[in-house]
């Protein structure tokens, strides 16, 4: 899987030239890792966000509802059709009883505690079973079945799953697998059940390869939900600033029902302004100011104790003056108080926006080498620097301070 939260919606603050959307309407779709109050996205996987679902109802939607349509699509599940779904009571499984509800075919569910049960049954799932273990699993999807086949299996298990799911299929059923473990090779479902199809679904390496083929997916969710074919799963909201440890001991304990939402709220971009970045002539201080510089700050102060450049770093420093920020360097000794003082106020006659610490001298050694002159050493430039520009910034509404 790719990194957590790429269900998204929000509101568009910056489009490119060729962009789809523009600025200020409201999107729903998939993004990269936008665990962030600012994340970029492709204009190919966004849509219009639906009015009759909220931003945190519409981001349980993107993956959970386009990986169910996917599979019951390659399965061409219909009507009085019967289908199996594993893990139920998870965001997919909610998704596709759901799904399979709106075709009118019967459901089978699967969920490992007795809670989950009657959730699934709540959704609208007619039978369940347990998926505490395969043998289970085949002993009361038999029984249940009482000799009939079904046409599609929803399956997100391992191991035995896998085997059992396929001998409850008839000729021409479909398996449409969405687990990432144990996944069947082609060699292996053809002799073991060629009477059915079996599919592999992956929507986040679906992204990379086929962007326009996701991005009408996105557009039918919101076009079906604006319809009201389509609800919200159950969500449990989490501030992302105050409450993320909650969220993730959340979905590491299991005990979350459809989708953990994480509220992110609106902050002023930190990189407008005038920036200053200690140790900014060398190393992380100058790769910091090139990140800074492309992010369209509006103006740099590279402070360090030389105040030039240091040596090997002509390639990173052309890089800073390709984006037209302006860019000083400054002469000081993050140790001495007086001079950052005098550094700070340089940089708040020009709107001052931020202070990126990093400055620091290295003076490696073996512990019972190091004395109290290695250590001031280290120590001045870096801790004594760090608390020099707290005290000098602490009244002066900085948006970013970064040690």
């Amino acid at each position: 899987p790719g990194p957590p939260g790429s269900d998204s919606t929000g509101v568009v603050v910056e489009s490119g030239a060729t962009s789809r959307v523009s600025v200020g309407s409201m999107v729903v779709g998939l993004a990269i890792a936008p665990l962030a109050n600012v994340c970029r996205a492709s204009s190919l996987l966004l849509a219009p966000h639906p009015t009759t679902l909220s931003f945190e109802e519409a981001s349980t939607l993107p993956v959970t509802w386009s990986t169910t349509h996917e599979a019951v699509k390659r399965s061409n599940l219909i009507g009085l059709k019967r289908a199996i779904l594993q893990a139920a009571a998870g965001g997919v499984g909610i998704k596709a009883i759901e799904y399979a509800q709106w075709l009118h075919a019967g459901v089978l569910g699967t969920a490992g505690q007795c809670n989950k049960h009657r959730v699934a049954r709540n959704y609208g799932a007619e039978q369940m079973c347990s998926s505490r273990s395969g043998d289970v699993f085949a002993l009361g999807a038999t029984m249940l079945a009482e000799g009939s086949r079904s046409h599609m299996v929803f399956n997100s298990l391992s191991n035995d799953f896998i085997s059992v799911s396929f001998s409850l299929l008839g000729e021409g059923g479909c398996l449409s697998e969405i687990g990432k473990r144990a996944i069947w090779s082609l060699g292996r479902h053809e002799a073991t059940a060629p009477h059915a199809r079996y599919t592999a679904i992956a929507l986040d390496s679906a992204w990379a390869f086929q962007p326009e083929y996701v991005g009408s997916s996105m557009r039918l969710l919101s076009n079906r939900a604006e319809a009201c074919i389509l609800h919200s799963l159950p969500l449990r909201s989490f501030d992302l600033e105050t409450q993320f440890e909650a969220a993730f001991r959340m979905l590491q304990s299991g005990r979350n029902i459809g989708k953990c939402v994480m509220r992110i709220t609106e902050h002023a971009a930190a990189t407008s302004g005038s920036h200053v970045v200690t140790g900014g002539t060398s190393g992380l201080g100058l790769l910091t100011a090139r990140w800074l510089s492309q992010r369209g700050v509006r103006g740099l102060v590279l402070a360090s104790r030389s105040g030039a450049l240091a040596k090997g770093t002509a390639a990173e420093w052309s890089r800073v003056q390709k984006s037209s920020v302006p860019t000083t360097l400054e002469k000081c000794d993050t140790a001495e108080v007086g001079l950052v003082r005098r550094l700070l106020a340089v940089a708040q006659s020009r709107e001052h926006a931020g202070v990126w610490h990093a400055a620091g001298v290295l003076a490696d050694a073996l512990l019972p080498k190091q004395d109290v002159l290695s250590l001031a050493c280290v120590c001045g430039p870096k801790a004594s620097g760090a608390w020099s520009l707290h005290l000098a910034t602490g009244a002066s509404g900085v948006r970013a301070f970064a040690l």
